[in-house]
């Protein structure tokens, strides 16, 4: 274990940027001891944020996406969603660290109508930081709280878009609340079959391509639709975008 305290985060194609670790945190341990953060995602995530007009982090845990962002474009408007109040303070300290004014936090749920709902989230040990809230009541093992549930609202948000969602299986319900007009490139973890394949339909329509996003061996591979990754695996994300051409130029050329 690491003595607590601040450290800098070196590993990404961007500027450095602090954080903070207590011991209690599922990503220091990933940046600090195991020097790996899902690297090609976020050699992507950066490659995109060049040219981005909004970027929006949704499901932003303690804000290695958004810090990444805010490093690279301190004059982009990047939002930061997290709904669970410890993480959710944690992702808040990055931010007033970093001195970064350009990321709004919002302590909120994105899904597909507003409403009071519950979040859950495991009960760990010495206070380790969740990495994996949920919608819905809690459950023997879990915490629990009360957050505001919103559609995300990207009408009047200055394109391109790139977003990154991870939501721990309610990413049907944040593609059924969310207007798609801009064509957002897409970060997605998803692993439930059925949110894979109704998100994989509704974004077929649209044009959209899909590449998952292989971490160990740095690229991208091209795909016939949206699949359920394997969350006992390492590769969780796949790309969505409607400009494939762009991307495998990128990937050829890097």
């Amino acid at each position: 274990m690491s003595e607590p305290g601040f450290y800098t985060v070196d590993l990404f194609d961007c500027p450095n940027f602090r954080m903070f670790h207590n011991n209690d945190c599922p990503r220091a341990v990933d940046i600090l001891e195991h020097k790996f953060f899902e690297p090609m995602s976020m050699r992507l995530w950066c490659h995109l944020v060049q040219s981005a007009g909004t970027v929006m982090d949704i499901g932003a845990h303690v804000g290695v996406y958004s810090l990444a962002a805010a490093a690279l474009r301190p004059d982009v408007p990047i939002h930061a969603f997290e709904p669970n109040p410890d993480v959710f303070a944690r992702l808040a300290l990055h931010i007033n660290l970093n001195g970064f004014t350009n990321i709004q936090p919002h302590r909120h749920a994105i899904a597909h109508t507003e409403k009071v709902s519950f979040i859950r989230w495991s009960k760990k040990g010495l206070g380790f930081l969740s990495s994996g809230t949920q919608l819905g009541e809690a459950m023997d093992g879990y915490n629990e709280a009360v957050v505001f549930v919103r559609p995300l609202d990207v009408s009047h948000k200055r394109p391109p878009i790139i977003m990154k969602i991870d939501v721990e299986g309610a990413e049907q319900l944040v593609f059924d609340g969310m207007s798609l007009v801009h064509r957002p490139d897409i970060i997605l973890e998803t692993f439930d079959p059925k949110n894979a394949s109704y998100i994989g339909h509704m974004t077929k329509e649209l044009g959209y391509s899909y590449f998952l996003v292989d971490e160990h061996n740095m690229t991208l591979m091209p795909e016939p639709t949206l699949l359920p990754r394997d969350p006992t695996g390492v590769n969780f994300n796949q790309f969505l975008t409607t400009q494939p051409d762009s991307i495998e130029s990128w990937i050829k050329n890097r």
